[in-house]
Parts: C-alpha cells; structure tokens; sequence
C-alpha cells in the first residue's frame, strides 16, 4: 500500500449494564379509576400504578374493570418503557463510541513502528533520565 503513515487510536470503552428485569422491584399501589363506569369507578380501587424501584420508573394502567387485568397490562406497559430506556442508552453508548473514532488526532504520533514486523522505534519525549543523570554528575561534582 502507498500510504506509509497509519494513525491509531485507542480508547476505553465503558459496557452498558443491563439490569435483569424482576417482579421483585416492583411495587404496586391501587387507586381509583378515572372516567367512564358508574358505581364501580367510584368504589373500587381498580387502577394500577406500578413502580420500577431501582430505576423509580411508574406506570399507570386503568384500562380495564379488573385489578388483575389492570396489573397485568401495568406490567407489560413497565418492560416496554424499561426496554425503550436501554435502546436509548445503547443508541447513546454507540453515538459516544463513534465521537471517540472522530477524535482521533493526526500528526502527534505517540509510538513508531518500523517495518513488516512492527517493532517499536519508541522515542522518550521527557527528559527525567536526562535530568537524573546530570543531577548525579552535580552531587558527586560537589562531593
């Protein structure tokens, strides 16, 4: 290839940490339902309100005249907003993964490698042996 100077650059990538989905973090709480249904909307607490602890995501399901029914659909509704929350965050994980390919700066070569095997021509760019060494000249000067 003609091309003889090549750039690389190396990051850390952080992993998103995907939390296993649990009923045990859920809390739910009955209220009563809104709208439309007489007698029994004023009643019975038939509204759901469910409540991821760990993340304090809530979710409200009324839909139905049934609690079960209504728990159920809340349920359903959490894992659907949960999901929508990870897809966000792997969107935003791989939007920071590429800003990081963008920033890779040219010119400020770090490490040189030379020929096929790639064997390091690694150049100092401090001087701390150099400082070291003429500051042992001076003491045993002056000793």
């Amino acid at each position: 290839h003609q091309r003889s100077n090549w750039y690389i650059g190396v990051f850390e990538l952080d992993q998103l940490q995907r939390q296993p989905f649990s009923e045990r973090d859920v809390q739910f709480q009955t209220t009563r339902s809104q709208g439309n249904g007489g007698q029994n909307v004023n009643k019975v607490n038939s509204a759901v309100r469910a409540t991821h602890l760990p993340t304090g995501i809530s979710v409200l399901a009324q839909d139905s005249r049934s609690q079960l029914d209504n728990k159920k659909l809340a349920l359903a509704r959490l894992k659907e907003k949960l999901a929508e929350i990870e897809l966000q965050q792997l969107a935003e994980q791989a939007q920071n993964h590429w800003s990081n390919h963008t920033q890779v700066q040219r010119g400020k070569p770090v490490r040189t490698f030379k020929g096929t095997d790639f064997k390091s021509t690694y150049v100092e760019k401090s001087y701390k042996k150099e400082r070291a060494a003429a500051k042992k000249e001076i003491r045993e000067f002056v000793n």
